[in-house]
C-alpha cells in the first residue's frame, strides 16, 4: 500500500467519486498543488479507508445527501485524528450515470483545506 492507502488528515484532500455504498470508482488526490489520479484507491469503500476519528459524523453527512434531491452541498469538517486535525472544505455533487443496467447514482466528494 502506497501512502495514500489510508487517508488521514494529512492526505484526505482531492476529488472522490463514490456510489451511494460509498465505493471509491474515481480518486484524484491533491499534492503539491495539483490533482492527479490515485488508482489504488478505486474499489474501496471511502469510509473503512479515511482514518479519521469522526468518520461516521462525515458518512452521516454524505448518506443524508444521497437521499435528498439538492444536487450540491458545501460544509466545513474537521477531519479529527489522533496526531491532529485538518480543517477542511467539503463540496458534494450529484452524479448519474445511464449504462446498460440502467441509471446509477454517485457522488463526487470534493474535499480541500479550509
Amino acid at each position: 500500500m502506497n501512502s495514500y492507502s489510508y487517508l488521514n488528515s494529512s492526505n484526505v484532500c482531492g476529488i472522490y467519486e463514490v456510489d451511494a455504498f460509498g465505493k471509491i470508482v474515481y480518486c484524484g488526490n491533491l499534492g503539491n498543488g495539483h490533482f492527479s489520479k490515485n488508482t489504488d484507491l478505486i474499489g474501496n469503500n471511502f469510509f473503512d479507508i479515511a482514518g479519521f476519528e469522526n468518520v461516521e459524523d462525515f458518512r452521516q453527512r454524505v448518506q443524508f445527501f444521497f437521499q435528498n434531491s439538492v444536487p450540491t452541498e458545501v460544509f466545513p469538517f474537521d477531519c479529527r485524528c489522533k496526531e491532529s486535525v485538518s480543517y477542511v472544505n467539503v463540496k458534494l455533487t450529484r452524479v448519474s450515470e445511464t449504462g446498460s443496467e440502467g441509471r446509477s447514482q454517485f457522488v463526487i466528494i470534493d474535499i480541500r483545506k479550509a
